[in-house]
């Protein structure tokens, strides 16, 4: 699921959100997150070693500015919950 990526330009990791840095940013559920990624709505996390996934801050500013509000608020209700997925 995620594109390996051993090291940043000049290692900054300050320039990437884990997945609780990226929730905290967007305001949602860290399993948002992952339901967001598995369903498209998200760009795919680069992983670092043995490290969380992360998402550079550029890429998903980018992202974000793309989306209309009415895009993200659609993504949030076409993925289906924990329990609903469990269900099927």
């Amino acid at each position: 699921m995620a594109a390996h990526c051993p090291i940043l330009p000049g290692g900054e990791l300050s320039l990437t959100f884990t997945p609780h840095e990226l929730a905290l940013h967007l305001g949602i559920d860290k399993r948002t997150i992952r339901r967001w990624v598995l369903s498209g709505n998200l760009p795919e996390p680069m992983q670092m070693g043995n490290r969380s996934p992360r998402w550079l801050r550029s890429s998903i500013e980018r992202w974000f500015h793309s989306k209309s509000l009415s895009e993200r608020l659609a993504a949030l209700s076409s993925v289906p919950s924990v329990s609903e997925r469990n269900e099927a």
